[in-house]
């Protein structure tokens, strides 16, 4: 099942059945049905990872903040919803997550590191077809003027629109490359599975070969330049410079990819879309930029109403309600603040971050100390802290892919969970 996961996992731009499913929904249900079947089977038995006890915690006070809202009579509506109805949707994805994290642990729980490390490599080559889909559009496009390919993608309509994967329903239309609604979510996609090659290579996991692992390190490379979206390059510049100033061994390797990216970066530049990329950036740096100048907002109305209620938040989903009466762009949805950890605490505050940030201390904290143990603990460090990085400006957190990586990240550091057969992090029900 892990395999049929991470085969749909990139489909989260697309509705199956309903306007509001995508593909690997369907499949953590059948995970789900999966793991109650081997749960009664067993004796009532099943992995607890230690930092599942922090998402308790998290959890409860999504709960508590959703039953604050429900109780309070709130009689603003906005887009035909209320607080009350926002409260209970952003309660259901915290809570799909948490469910969504657990399955992930104990069905990768049993797994050894040749599984483990073929996990990974499945991984990269699906984001690596993917990679090159957009970039054989963005050719097409931009060099040929043709949009035979890029006519079967999906737009930012998708679930608005009702239409399907399979495409059944209304007429989609060109939105950016790859098979996402638009460019930060390729980006998304992207960022990390590049971190992931690097990281590997240095750690002498190569996959195939050492010229095939570059060639897939190149297709990365290519497919975030001619994605054009700001988030995914200034993320990974970010990311490469902190890479190199904190590695040394194989910091050669990096210095040359750096070179590769900058010539890349050189031959866009020398094709009309360089100039849009040009006037784009010029536009952000002068704050003329309307999507920058969005996110900026909307980071700033996530700071003050977060100080309106700094210890348990204004509830979970009604930063929606406050963000048009502070002015905000956004008048079709509901907005978010577009930042996980600002998301966090103007849902729920100081009580509700905390047990977030001892989770993550928790899963990095023995990753880092269990390095040992795989050398793809590295890799999954930092591929993790990349989705981190990156969700900081995109409202994605509850899907799947960010609680994939954590829980590899858990199981890689802990060794095969299936030789702590006297750990307490195994819990038998009676």
């Amino acid at each position: 099942m892990i395999y049929v996961y991470l085969f749909v996992s990139p489909f989260y731009m697309f509705a199956l059945v309903t306007t509001r499913d995508w593909p690997a929904l369907w499949v953590i249900g059948l995970m789900l049905m999966l793991f109650l079947v081997q749960f009664f089977h067993s004796g009532f038995r099943f992995w607890l990872d230690s930092s599942h006890a922090s998402l308790l915690f998290f959890v409860a006070a999504y709960i508590a903040g959703t039953l604050l809202i429900v109780l309070t009579d709130h009689s603003v509506t906005l887009l035909g919803r209320s607080p009350g109805d926002r409260a209970i949707t952003t309660l259901t994805r915290v809570l799909y997550v948490m469910v969504v994290y657990g399955l992930f642990v104990n069905f990768l729980a049993d797994a050894d590191s040749a599984t483990l490390r073929r996990i990974f490599v499945v991984q990269i080559m699906i984001g690596a077809v993917i990679a090159l889909f957009g970039i054989v559009q963005y050719i097409t496009a931009a060099v040929f003027s043709w949009g035979g390919l890029i006519g079967i993608e999906g737009t930012n309509e998708t679930f608005k629109m009702g239409s399907t994967f399979f495409g059944f329903g209304k007429t989609r239309l060109y939105r950016s490359a790859a098979i996402f609604q638009e460019p930060s979510a390729f980006g998304f996609f992207l960022v990390p599975l590049f971190l992931k090659v690097i990281l590997s290579y240095m750690q002498n996991v190569v996959i195939v070969n050492r010229p095939f692992h570059l060639a897939l390190v190149g297709i990365y490379v290519l497919a975030i330049l001619f994605n054009f979206s700001l988030t995914a390059i200034f993320a990974s510049a970010i990311l490469m410079a902190v890479l190199v100033g904190t590695t040394f061994r194989g910091s050669r390797v990096v210095v040359g990819i750096l070179f590769f990216s900058l010539l890349c970066l050189g031959l866009i530049l020398l094709t009309p879309v360089g100039g849009l990329l040009l006037g784009r950036l010029d536009r952000v740096f002068s704050f003329s930029d309307v999507s920058t100048l969005d996110r900026l907002f909307r980071v700033y109305v996530g700071i003050m109403v977060f100080l309106k209620a700094p210890l348990i938040g204004v509830g979970p989903g009604y930063y929606g309600f406050l963000y048009p009466i502070y002015g905000g762009l956004e008048r079709m949805v509901l907005a978010t603040p577009l930042n996980i950890w600002l998301t966090i605490l103007t849902d729920v505050g100081i009580v509700g971050i905390i047990p977030f940030l001892f989770f993550l201390r928790n899963i990095f904290r023995r990753a880092r100390t269990n390095l040992a143990h795989n050398p793809l603990v590295r890799v999954y460090i930092w591929s993790t802290a990349s989705f981190l990085l990156l969700l900081t400006t995109i409202d994605l957190w509850y899907l799947e892919v960010f609680w994939f990586e954590a829980a590899m990240l858990v199981v890689l550091s802990n060794g095969n969970f299936s030789e702590l057969r006297h750990s307490t992090e195994r819990v038998a029900l009676a």
